[in-house]
């Protein structure tokens, strides 16, 4: 009787889990533009700019269905099995979201030593936040996101060999 509650309550518990390993596609190179936002010509240059200390593996995707963006990216960089070193960048274009997932302390203690008001755009937001907003927005809102993401790379790969900041893209972030 007790395995049968553990294996209903198990089964409960995955099928009323938010994402499945199956909404995960398979990892196939640093970056995976299945929502087509990239150029074919910047996915050469983005791949070798997602190699260096840090790997970094870009997912686009056209909608998160509804799905919470951390939770989607969590079950991504479960599922591709990425490690210390490695930071993933998902991109959902109908929802307008950028989510940045990595699980080192390294990289966090670097963000977190970012100055203040590092994006310039007058909020006092998490270090993360003011990272992509330096480096990210200032392209995505031009709807450049290949340069967006190669820009937050390079700073990036800068931020793990130097221990000053990599500067922030010229001129003042704005928000959406």
């Amino acid at each position: 009787m007790n395995k049968l509650i553990s294996l209903t309550l198990t089964l409960v518990f995955l099928l009323g889990s938010p994402v499945s390993a199956a909404d995960v596609p398979p990892k196939s190179g640093a970056v995976q533009d299945t929502a087509g936002m990239l150029s074919g010509r910047s996915l050469s240059a983005l791949e070798r700019a997602a190699e260096g200390p840090y790997s970094f593996h870009v997912l686009t995707v056209e909608s998160l269905q509804g799905r919470p963006a951390d939770a989607y990216a969590t079950s991504v960089y479960r599922a591709w099995n990425l490690q210390r070193e490695d930071v993933l960048v998902l991109l959902s274009e109908s929802d307008r979201r950028i989510e940045v997932q990595f699980e080192n302390p390294g990289l966090q203690r670097r963000l977190d030593a970012l100055p203040a008001d590092y994006d310039r755009d007058g909020l006092r937001e998490s270090s993360i936040d003011e990272w992509v907003g330096a480096h990210f927005l200032p392209h995505a809102q031009q709807g450049d996101f290949a340069a967006g993401l190669l820009e937050l790379m390079q700073s990036g790969q800068q931020l793990a060999s130097s221990r000053r900041p990599p500067a922030p893209h010229p001129g003042p972030a704005r928000r959406r």
